[in-house]
């Protein structure tokens, strides 16, 4: 079991800028993604924003490389929830 699940949120404001450069980031991180949701608001047809979730796995060191990267990228916000097992 891992000793703990790391979710990274990443909330773009406008991503048809940020997409390719996003999409980049987290192809040449891929085996670090387990998982990975997008949410974008489809009432509205081609909103801007959108919303990135990713479950991470591997050590701290890559998710923290990953992380840093994201966080380079102009209007691109970052969260991290972390779950320790116990």
């Amino acid at each position: 079991m891992d000793p703990k699940h790391v979710i990274v949120g990443l909330h773009l404001t406008d991503r048809f800028q940020q997409a390719a450069r996003v999409q980049g980031l987290l192809t040449e991180f891929g085996g670090q993604i387990r998982t990975r949701i997008g949410l974008h608001r489809t009432e509205e047809l081609g909103t801007p924003q959108g919303v990135i979730l990713l479950e991470i796995v591997g050590d701290d060191a890559g998710r923290l490389a990953l992380v840093g990267k994201l966080r380079e990228v102009p209007g691109v916000e970052v969260q991290e929830i972390v779950f320790e097992h116990n």
